[in-house]
């Protein structure tokens, strides 16, 4: 290559690489990152932890409502305390999702 075709960028990155680093500049230059990494990790934990408390408080209540939500009023008859179990919003999702796992594990029953 002739000199008027090299990068002169380049070549200084060469010539910086080349230095000599203090072994305490560069230990604490280390420590700081993984000070930094770890504050960082740990704010991302607590963000997460507290998005994921709210999310269950909210599913907790949508589970209360589905569940106190019936789906015919039988009134005040023997029909209605038979059938409390099963009318509901809730139970009627909690059966489908059983109908559902039970449906992919017929149909996947051969991978494992």
């Amino acid at each position: 290559m002739s000199q008027d075709t090299q990068d002169t960028t380049l070549q200084a990155l060469f010539e910086d690489a080349h230095q000599e680093l203090s072994d305490d500049a560069f230990t604490a230059d280390v420590m700081q990152q993984t000070g930094r990494l770890k504050r960082r990790r740990w704010l991302a934990r607590a963000s997460a932890g507290l998005v994921l408390a709210l999310v269950v408080v909210f599913l907790q209540d949508m589970a209360l409502v589905l569940t106190q939500t019936p789906l015919m009023d039988l009134g005040e008859s023997w029909m209605a305390n038979v059938a409390a179990p099963l009318n509901s919003v809730g139970s009627m999702l909690s059966l489908g999702l059983v109908g559902l796992r039970m449906a992919y594990k017929k149909l996947f029953a051969f991978i494992d």
